[in-house]
């Protein structure tokens, strides 16, 4: 093998890698994409069943007891 295949091998080995990073950035920003749409779509989340609603319901009343209903009428 000359010096001149050992340059042309080089030249391949490199262009091929370009390529390859070059494809992976592609894919890297498309995922920064999909990432950045599923965060917003979390952060409108909706509750989507009345189960779902139902308990949204009770866990924010376990955490926020009615002090009205502890109260006493003095007998």
């Amino acid at each position: 093998m000359n010096i001149k295949d050992v340059q042309n091998e080089l030249n391949q080995l490199r262009n091929q890698f370009s390529n390859e990073v070059n494809a992976l950035k592609e894919q890297l920003a498309q995922l920064q994409q999909s990432m950045d749409r599923l965060s917003q779509t979390q952060s409108f989340h909706q509750p989507a069943s009345v189960q779902e609603q139902m308990s949204q319901q009770i866990i924010s009343r376990t955490t926020q007891p009615d002090h009205e209903a502890h109260q006493y009428t003095g007998r």
